[in-house]
């Protein structure tokens, strides 16, 4: 943990050395941000609880590929998802935020029920830090053995995968040539209005979807 703490104390004195305690001051608040976000991040990987039960599908299964996690607000990604629901579809909604772990034979999600017919799930990721979905590249192998993971639990054949955000665009791709599911992208933003988004790779995500 020292040595840990050690290297991402690092940066921030170098930049102490070379521009001045103004940029250092930002710059050590990023380190403490990125390391706060790990820890929230980091649980012990545990088995999906047993006797979780999915109920059998009445008709085709969404797979929700979000734009924000479901507790963040209750907005358009989850009116959709309890809608479904109400009309007898499974909703599998996925999270933004990966559970850490250093086992790479380790695919499972991780599932939690959040009401009637709707589960949230979770990747598992071996990044070394959080993975920020709207500008990092995603684990898309193992992302991809993880949903066939979720398939096999939940016993999902037919199903639709809604994306939300671009960066799920090339992962939803390969999941349908996989297992045979349909691609829905439904655009929550006019992300070229957001100064944080890398605008241009955003943009050429979307155009592939």
């Amino acid at each position: 943990m020292l040595k840990r703490g050690g290297r991402l104390l690092l940066r921030p004195w170098e930049v102490l050395l070379k521009e001045g305690p103004g940029p250092f001051i930002r710059a050590a608040g990023r380190k403490i941000h990125l390391g706060w976000l790990k820890l929230r991040q980091w649980k012990p990987y545990k088995e999906r609880p047993r006797g979780l039960d999915f109920g059998t599908p009445q008709h085709f299964d969404v797979i929700c590929l979000p734009i924000i996690n479901w507790d963040y607000r209750f907005q358009r990604p989850q009116h959709l998802s309890v809608q479904l629901a109400a009309q007898g579809c499974r909703v599998f909604y996925g999270s933004i935020n990966v559970v850490l772990t250093d086992d790479e034979k380790i695919a499972a999600p991780l599932i939690t029920h959040l009401q009637e017919r709707i589960w949230n799930f979770q990747f598992p990721s071996l990044s070394e830090k959080p993975i920020n979905i709207y500008e990092d590249e995603l684990e898309e192998d193992r992302f991809l053995d993880t949903l066939g993971n979720l398939a096999e639990q939940a016993g999902i054949n037919a199903a639709v995968l809604l994306v939300d955000f671009p960066s799920w665009g090339s992962l939803a791709l390969k999941a349908r040539e996989r297992f045979g599911w349909r691609v829905v992208y439904d655009c929550m933003e006019d992300h070229a209005g957001f100064s944080h988004l890398p605008v241009a790779t955003v943009q050429e995500k979307e155009i592939a979807l």
